[in-house]
């Protein structure tokens, strides 16, 4: 199970804004004054555990404007760089098949690349081509593992994937169907990729 430091850091938050409202020297509104409301946010004035709650709150504001949001958008904007790259790559491989759109919505790949090849769908896909596109671009994808890397564990799982098929691709002997077959889990693992949360 992975830790969500999220989760906990907003729990610490939260705990911390209660407590903060909680021990302030500052009264509540007069009107909730004698409320139950009143009850849970009154119990005393306590300097010291204001001004630590009161820090982690305030710290936390530092934190989401400071690291948080601007990581964020730095990754979106890798994220961005690479479907580029992905969407440069789709279309050069479009013209050698048209039935490649397919693979990108189907779950159940294994069937799918059987019927296809079974009903010869698959019969204007080059198997030489795929294999050139692969290697011309194989330097440019381990390239981008690193980038992969500061976007998420996710991201650069399904891209380390991807990049090792496409090697596989890169290695198989022009006319082996096996081409099909590694091309069919790339594009499922570039389907994931972009699908994956920052």
């Amino acid at each position: 199970m992975k830790f969500n430091y999220d989760k906990v850091l907003s729990l610490i938050v939260v705990l911390s804004f209660y407590l903060m409202i909680a021990s302030s020297p500052e009264p509540l509104w007069q009107e909730l004054e004698g409320s139950l409301i009143s009850k849970l946010f009154l119990f005393g004035n306590y300097g010291t555990l204001f001004t630590l709650s009161s820090g982690v709150v305030v710290s936390y504001i530092f934190y989401l404007i400071v690291v948080y949001y601007p990581s964020k958008k730095r990754k979106s904007e890798l994220r961005d760089r690479m479907c580029n790259q992905l969407s440069l790559f789709m279309s050069w491989i479009k013209p050698i098949g048209s039935d490649l759109p397919l693979f990108l919505s189907v779950d159940d790949f294994d069937s799918l690349l059987e019927e296809l090849v079974q009903t010869k769908q698959l019969t204007d896909l080059q198997p030489a081509m795929i294999k050139r596109l692969a290697i011309d671009n194989l330097e440019i994808f381990a390239g981008l593992i690193p980038v992969a890397s500061e976007i998420s564990e996710e991201h650069l799982t399904h891209w380390c994937n991807a990049t090792q098929i496409l090697r596989g691709i890169a290695n198989t002997k022009d006319d082996s169907r096996d081409i099909y077959r590694f091309l069919v889990y790339f594009l499922k693992h570039i389907q994931r990729f972009k699908q994956s949360k920052i």
